[in-house]
This record gives structure tokens, C-alpha cells and sequence, in this order.
């Protein structure tokens, strides 16, 4: 099996509702949440990588990177 890795640098956008802190990807349309800002970030980082490995897996990552 193959390993790829790489580092994205990706805008991200906190904003605070009701007492969570929701962080986005706006170029991924990630989005995820959670009880402190390091902690949404956090979130934010490991939906991110589960985005992205689904579309590789789906063999649409240079689609998605593209648009």
C-alpha cells in the first residue's frame, strides 16, 4: 500500500454561537465545531483530513482541489 502525504495552508474562519466556537474551511467547505477555539481547530483539522482522504479514495481529489 502506498502512503501519500502533504501540507495544505488553508484559510480558516472561527466564529462563536450559543457557547461554540465553529471553525471552516471555506475553500474545502469544511466545517466543525467545539467547546474552545483549540479545540474546534483541532475538529476543524481532523474533519479536513477525513475530507480529503474520502476524496482520494474516491479518486476526486484533483477535482475538489481544483474548484
Amino acid at each position: 500500500m502506498a502512503t501519500v502525504e502533504f501540507k495544505m495552508n488553508l484559510p480558516a474562519v472561527f466564529s462563536q454561537k450559543d457557547g461554540v466556537v465553529i471553525g471552516c474551511f471555506p475553500n474545502l467547505d469544511v466545517v466543525s465545531q467545539g467547546r474552545t477555539r483549540d479545540e474546534a481547530e483541532r475538529n476543524l483539522i481532523e474533519a479536513a483530513q477525513v475530507f480529503i482522504e474520502s476524496c482520494f479514495e474516491r479518486n476526486v481529489l484533483d477535482e475538489v482541489l481544483k474548484a
